[in-house]
């Protein structure tokens, strides 16, 4: 067998799959559940291999892939599920600081393509007050 063919070794393909596969089931959970901390706490620490370097890029392509195209309820619904996970990542301590802030920055940047000063202005303002906050601890 060729060296770097091990059975560890995921694809670019699969390893996007199982990225966007915990995005769909923690945005959904989040909405679902109103954002109950435990609950998703629970996925968070089942899926603590996910949150990483790799996540954020992942997600901004997700949702700048995704919200455009939705209908403006379901984008607003997957817009404030995204900005709830935000704010929960970045209280969710076996992350680090770190990641956990740059996970949370995308997050508050994606929502904006639906939280817009003419479409949502009070959203569009709390999220960018949240934006704010993330990058000032950058």
């Amino acid at each position: 067998m060729a060296q770097g063919f091990g059975t560890g070794q995921r694809s670019s393909k699969q390893n996007r799959k199982y990225y966007l596969d915990f995005l769909r089931k923690i945005i959904w959970t989040i909405a679902e559940s109103k954002a109950d901390i435990p609950v998703v706490y629970r996925l968070l620490h089942d899926n603590l291999d996910k949150l990483n370097k790799d996540l954020p890029s992942v997600l901004r392509d997700w949702a700048t892939t995704t919200l455009p195209k939705l209908e403006l309820s379901k984008a607003y619904d997957r817009a404030l599920a995204i900005t709830n996970f935000s704010n929960i990542i970045q209280e969710f301590t076996p992350v680090s600081r770190v990641i956990s802030n740059e996970i949370a920055i995308v997050g508050y940047e994606t929502a904006l393509i639906v939280f817009t000063k003419i479409s949502f202005p009070k959203k569009w303002a709390e999220t960018n007050d949240d934006l704010g906050k993330g990058l000032a601890r950058k």
